[in-house]
């Protein structure tokens, strides 16, 4: 098993080989993009110069062999090389933007997936909050300039409000429609027996069916008033007409679409008020936020503003890249 000092010189090891890796990609980009961009530069001018009759052995009307003349197209040739430098470099710039993140300030950014962290499992409590192993171990042996991409999990606030509602109330409504469906099968399986009420568990039913009345009263207040009062009608259970409702329970999703959009609307508010090196960004898919922190940002974090959230590094795509979730 590696010592904290070989795993910590291997990491750097990793981190500076992938480094310099980017760095000759990068140089290797912009040679060749300016190479493109020249070729077809001529390609162009060739092009304009046979539509325009410029090889024709027609002479033109005018020439203009002044001193002049020849500066300003020594002039336009230059400014059309550094307009197609300037292209190469700004799609380069482009090409390697994430987050919000100018290229050349992307390469202080240490991924997941840049460094080696050994063992990456179990969490590391930190002021009410959870650290991966792997995010603990590259924080531990960080410099205070270090920047890390870290993917963060936060407790959704029930009491924030959307549109009028609150997100407890949004994910209450959620978890309803979610588990309908099986709330309506199981009253396909009860409902003939609780079209007869009271005698249920009074007389029986007229095949000897008779429930306990508990079992019988913790059955009724599950289902609801309302809900038997829809299916049981005049002591006629309404079979075909739930088997019907099943079918559309389960493909309907508003509920599901509601609470997703205040969750995407809670973490944008929130991503506002978290400093880091660069601006936080929402990850609604994974129910996070990828931050851009130092070691300090980082500690301040889960010191003044976070409670019970979870912390892992990010992959690039943004996801996080080892996440153990806590029961």
């Amino acid at each position: 098993m590696k010592s904290s000092d070989e795993m910590v010189n291997s990491l750097l090891e990793r981190r500076q080989a992938y480094l310099d890796e980017q760095t000759r990609k990068r140089k290797k980009y912009v040679r060749n993009t300016v190479s493109l961009c020249s070729i077809c530069l001529v390609a162009l001018l060739s092009f304009g110069a046979v539509q325009s009759g410029l090889f024709e052995s027609k002479p033109p009307v005018t020439a203009d062999v002044s001193g002049n003349s020849q500066e300003k197209e020594h002039s336009d040739a230059e400014k059309s090389d550094e307009t197609a430098l300037s292209s190469a470099e700004s799609t380069q710039s482009d090409a390697e933007t994430s987050g919000g993140v100018s290229a050349g300030e992307e390469d202080r950014i240490i991924w997941a997936d840049s460094i080696a962290v050994g063992d990456t499992e179990g969490l590391v409590e930190q002021n009410g909050d959870w650290i991966s192993w792997g995010l603990h171990i590259a924080l531990k042996e960080a410099s205070d300039t270090d920047i890390f991409a870290v993917f963060a999990r936060p407790q959704i606030d029930g009491a924030y409000e959307h549109e009028g509602m609150r997100m407890e109330e949004y994910y209450l409504a959620m978890s309803e429609e979610r588990n309908f469906p099986e709330k309506l099968r199981q009253l396909l399986k009860d409902g003939e027996s609780l079209k007869y009420g009271e005698a249920l568990y009074t007389t029986g039913t007229p095949d000897g069916e008779k429930w306990v009345k508990d079992f019988y009263d913790e059955r009724t207040r599950y289902y609801g008033e309302e809900l038997l009062n829809r299916y049981i009608v005049d002591g006629n259970f309404l079979k075909e007409q739930l088997e019907n409702d099943i079918v559309v329970s389960e493909s309907a999703c508003d509920a599901t679409l509601a609470y997703n959009e205040a969750v995407q609307a809670y973490l944008t508010a929130l991503a506002q008020t978290l400093q880091g090196a660069y601006p936080a960004e929402v990850k609604a898919d994974e129910s996070g936020l990828l931050l851009f922190v130092t070691r300090e940002q980082l500690a301040s974090l889960t010191a003044e503003t976070t409670a019970e959230w979870l912390f892992t590094l990010a992959n690039r795509d943004g996801t996080p890249n080892d996440f153990v979730d806590a029961e």
